[in-house]
């Protein structure tokens, strides 16, 4: 999940099309605002109309990796005979986030997905907005061909027992994945993160929840 406003959008619509042919097209791109006018204070970027930045930003890098040559005049960016190479051998898919309605409005009118983070009952109510925007923007048949992904972060659920338990309710409410965190579970190696990996994927197959 990028703060995308933050960073120059040429160059992260590069490096994210090589990670993506490096990877054999496995990247999918988080994008968000932030929340933190230090951040944007101390690289020089204006705080103001970073969601508007962020729009033109999603709409010119997927020029950029769709055409070998593009020119674009916008509000926020100026490109004469532009490219970048390589290009990626697909439309790389651009997830948004937040916590906000503008947050939810763009990932309904202009994402391939959504991801949450926190407590699910807040994130549910998100995903109906979202829905909500989708439904609007005349895209509602992604949600009904499934081709619209809901991820939730699970940052509240630390337990492999907490995780099922959340991981269910998720998807009971149309969720269609989760990302497990590893990180303050008094895990100090490699084996170890592996091991709690393993045992939670494990309670989630016990639960059917796979």
């Amino acid at each position: 999940m990028l703060i995308l406003p933050q960073r120059q959008t040429v160059l992260a619509a590069q490096q994210a099309a090589d990670a993506d042919l490096l990877s054999g097209g496995r990247v999918r791109l988080g994008v968000g605002t932030g929340w933190n006018w230090v951040e944007y204070d101390a690289l020089g970027v204006p705080y103001e109309g970073r969601g508007a930045r962020l729009n033109e930003q999603i709409e010119l890098m997927r020029l950029l990796w769709a055409e070998p040559l593009v020119s674009f005049s916008g509000r926020f960016h100026e490109l004469d005979r532009c490219c970048i190479n390589p290009r990626p051998g697909r439309r790389i898919p651009i997830f948004a986030g937040g916590f906000s309605e503008a947050a939810y409005r763009r990932g309904g009118t202009v994402c391939d997905g959504f991801t949450f983070a926190g407590d699910v009952d807040a994130a549910m109510e998100g995903m109906d907005r979202v829905r909500y925007h989708l439904h609007e923007s005349g895209r509602q048949h992604l949600v009904d061909e499934g081709a619209f992904p809901f991820e939730l972060i699970l940052t509240r659920a630390r337990t492999p027992e907490q995780i099922v338990e959340t991981t269910l309710r998720w998807q009971d409410a149309g969720g269609t994945g989760v990302s497990v965190l590893t990180q303050k579970a008094g895990l100090a190696t490699i084996d170890e993160h592996a091991e709690y990996l393993a045992l939670v994927i494990s309670a989630l197959d016990g639960a059917g929840a796979r």
